[in-house]
């Protein structure tokens, strides 16, 4: 059975078919925003209590840290503000608020072809001895970045 819609004045008819189909996309794109808003409320308070503040010494290490390393991609973009378990690499003991891993490797492969790396998001200049004040820290990997010309520092090892 077709069914008589008005629309502006003008008359149209559409088949019971596609009215249901319609009617389905309607109701789905109604549960789609539902969902969208309950998430993104979620998500909002998940962000707030996942990550605790770091220790003022932490953040004195980081930050004497990042200042030595060159970052042409800006990988360490979100390296700014006074949580340092905030920044992307980093994570944290949220119970003692310290650093106790720190991952920046490069997820570029090397490339065979040339023996040399990818350009994208190497690190690169000087690894300080600032790190040794991160006395959590368990875990930190900077491979696949471009510290090719300087030894690895003694402090670590």
């Amino acid at each position: 059975m077709d069914i008589s819609n008005s629309f502006y004045g003008l008359k149209f008819f559409i088949p019971q078919r596609q009215r249901l189909k319609m009617e389905r996309l309607s109701v789905f794109g109604l549960l789609l925003a539902i969902l969208c808003a309950i998430t993104s409320k979620y998500a909002s308070n998940y962000d707030d209590t996942k990550f605790s503040n770091c220790s003022k010494n932490d953040l004195e290490a980081l930050i004497n840290f990042q200042n030595g390393l060159e970052d042409p991609e800006n990988r360490l973009s979100s390296w700014k503000g006074s949580n340092c378990c905030r920044r992307r690499g980093n994570d944290c003991d949220n119970s003692a608020g310290a650093v106790v891993s720190i991952d920046l490797r490069n997820p570029f492969p090397v490339n065979s072809d040339s023996s040399s790396r990818y350009g994208f998001w190497n690190l690169s200049g000087e690894i300080r001895p600032a790190l040794l004040k991160l006395r959590s820290l368990e875990y930190l990997d900077l491979s696949l970045n471009t510290f090719n010309d300087i030894p690895i520092p003694e402090f670590l090892g």
